[in-house]
């Protein structure tokens, strides 16, 4: 028996030498390699290792340890191929601000906007666990119900919908919205990529506008001087034609919406020019698309050094977390992407930046 032990033991440590696990791998290929090397010889011996344990069920359990080096060496492969592609994620981001910092929103044909209403006070990030829902900014207060069996607007796809028709409002100035008569092309205008299935694009989005032109909205002003609130829903009426089974196919009738006409005055008077490019390449993450258009607000009126404590911007932003620690921590994680964004958009007319304290976010200007 200790002899068949002192053997296992030898090999252990050779399959373990040949794996590299005391070494520290940085190359996948190698790694790769390596795993599909080694993996026949593990195989084999955990075969041998079985039929010694039948033979001799005294033989110490350690001897069973390399069968959870191999399960090691494929977690580190998984692993490693999770850092190559965030590498690779990073490097299209950088490839696509510099291209946004060559050409203006306006000369590339990107200009778009969002309702500064929604900029102020922002919608939830998550599923609500209600249909009524309740975003306070200091005096402004954004207020949404919609019908049980349709449920509440959340997530990217509203916001890159809602910028879509605000941008159509500003450059048609009327209240008559034509989304086309195939869902396959308006897709490709919000940035997204057409997947079928309970839980694919085509399902999230369909779902998602429906809920948007569902959804009650009020606005609210409660400070000490005045009092006021106004009514904005988005349609009076709406039809969607899009064939959902196939998103490439024309329908026989072009989807439209008649606007409000508080929605639409509010875009004609106080719509918030922002960069449709820039938008679909944050359409990822709705918190990160909110502070985008928040820091394009903001910097676009910015005359000196401004200091937002992060109480303020979890008022902003921060009704999906319950503690203020968790909301600093996504909002550091998300302003990593998207300044890259905002410091290249041209539309700011300026040299903005953000830095980020333990206290507050500072904005200042080059």
């Amino acid at each position: 028996m200790n002899l068949i032990i002192t053997e296992v033991k030898k090999t252990v440590l050779l399959t373990c030498k040949k794996i590299g696990f005391m070494e520290e791998v940085t190359e996948l290929q190698d790694l790769e390699m390596q795993h599909i090397t080694v993996d026949k010889e593990v195989k084999e011996y955990e075969k041998s290792i079985l039929k010694n344990r039948l033979a001799d069920p005294s033989i110490d359990d350690h001897s069973f340890m390399i069968i959870g080096w191999r399960e090691h060496l494929a977690n580190e492969i998984k692993k490693l191929k999770r850092e190559k592609a965030k590498k690779k994620n990073i490097n299209k981001l950088v490839k696509s601000a510099i291209s946004i910092q060559k050409t203006s929103a306006q000369d590339a044909d990107a200009l778009g906007f969002m309702a500064r209403s929604f900029v102020l006070a922002t919608m939830p990030h998550s599923k609500p666990k209600t249909n009524e829902f309740e975003r306070i900014n200091g005096d402004y207060k954004l207020n949404m119900w919609s019908p049980p069996s349709v449920g509440l607007p959340y997530g990217a796809a509203p916001r890159l919908f809602l910028a879509y028709i605000t941008k159509q409002i500003k450059q048609t100035k009327s209240r008559d919205i034509s989304l086309g008569d195939n869902l396959n092309q308006f897709m490709k205008e919000l940035g997204l990529i057409p997947t079928g299935g309970r839980f694919g694009t085509i399902t999230n989005l369909k779902a998602q506008i429906r809920k948007t032109l569902e959804c009650s909205f009020r606005i609210s002003n409660d400070s000490s001087q005045l009092k006021e609130g106004v009514r904005l829903d988005i349609a009076d009426k709406y039809s969607l034609w899009w064939n959902q089974k196939d998103p490439r196919q024309r329908s026989i009738f072009p989807s439209t919406i008649r606007i409000s006409e508080g929605f639409y005055n509010d875009v004609m008077e106080n719509a918030i020019p922002l960069d449709m490019r820039v938008l679909k390449e944050l359409k990822g993450s709705a918190f990160t698309l909110d502070i985008y258009m928040f820091l394009t607000h903001r910097l676009a009126y910015l005359k000196h050094e401004t200091v937002i404590p992060y109480e303020v911007l979890f008022e902003v932003f921060g009704s999906n977390y319950k503690e203020l620690k968790t909301f600093k921590f996504k909002f550091k994680k998300a302003l990593q992407k998207q300044t890259l964004y905002t410091v290249l958009d041209k539309l700011l007319r300026a040299c903005p930046q953000t830095r980020t304290t333990y206290m507050a976010l500072e904005l200042k200007k080059c």
